[in-house]
């Protein structure tokens, strides 16, 4: 599923992409890669509420990816929640 949404991604076919993605998400729910490439669509359309509830689970999953924390920061900051993206 991750192999095809990201075929999907690069086609400009976000939308088929994610529902490959959350597909993906459901079989395996702790994988990084597949909640990765969702927040990056989720980013794409400008659904940031949703990027920061995906870029808290990466976090958990794995706290020593700075890329997480990279992620979390972004999508702080685009809901408006600055304070919190700094620290």
């Amino acid at each position: 599923y991750i192999l095809r949404a990201q075929l999907l991604i690069a086609a400009g076919r976000h939308h088929e992409a994610m529902s490959n993605l959350c597909m993906a998400c459901r079989l395996n729910s702790s994988s990084i890669q597949a909640n990765s490439e969702l927040w990056r669509i989720y980013y794409h359309l400008s659904q940031y509420a949703s990027c920061c509830m995906l870029a808290g689970r990466i976090v958990s999953l794995d706290d020593k990816n700075p890329a997480a924390y990279l992620m979390y920061s972004q999508s702080l900051n685009k809901c408006g929640r600055h304070s919190e993206a700094m620290t």
